[in-house]
């Protein structure tokens, strides 16, 4: 795989299933048998197959151990709390019937607190003022700048290879690695 680059992935690539008789060096010649030497725009088309990239199917069965179980049981736990929450918000909605945590006693509050509809109400929520400060989570705009800023950063960093005269340059002069 000399011919792997940094970029060889980002560009356009396909899959295939194949029989698993099959090894990656056939594929390779398949396709540049079939494909040949044909350049399109002063590309040319290549194909890139090594066996690392070859997943075959097994027929063992997989084990769970001790933690594998628990995190299956806490998820679906949690899963459960979830969606009884929010199928009980629904309902009371519904009905028109308000929520009163004096009234509804702690394990109803308790179980609230897992509710999808009030929480996304709130993660969702862009208001700011001291009214809506119970309906929202502090935390959640500095979470949004730094989400956003990493997300600029990083397609900064990624794209600029391509707005370069010299794209071979920024990888060889950068201290970064792609």
């Amino acid at each position: 795989m000399s011919g792997v680059g940094p970029y060889t992935f980002v560009l356009p690539s396909i899959s295939f299933c194949l029989p698993s008789s099959c090894s990656a060096d056939d594929l390779g010649k398949a396709v540049a048998q079939l494909v040949g030497s044909y350049v399109i725009a002063n590309n040319s088309i290549v194909t890139l197959t090594d066996e690392q990239y070859c997943f075959k199917d097994t027929d063992e069965k997989r084990i769970l151990d001790g933690p594998d179980v628990t995190v299956i049981v806490v998820l679906s736990l949690l899963g459960v709390l979830i969606v009884l929450a929010t199928i009980h918000e629904a309902y009371r909605t519904y009905c028109g019937i308000n929520f009163d945590s004096n009234a509804d006693g702690k394990l109803l509050s308790a179980l609230h607190c897992f509710s999808t509809l009030s929480n996304g109400r709130k993660i969702l929520s862009m208001k700011v003022s001291a009214s809506s400060a119970k309906d929202n989570f502090g935390c959640i705009h500095g979470i949004r700048f730094f989400s956003t800023c990493w997300v600029v950063l990083g397609h900064s960093w990624s794209l600029m290879p391509y707005k370069t005269m010299n794209p071979k340059a920024v990888l060889t002069v950068s201290a970064w690695q792609l």
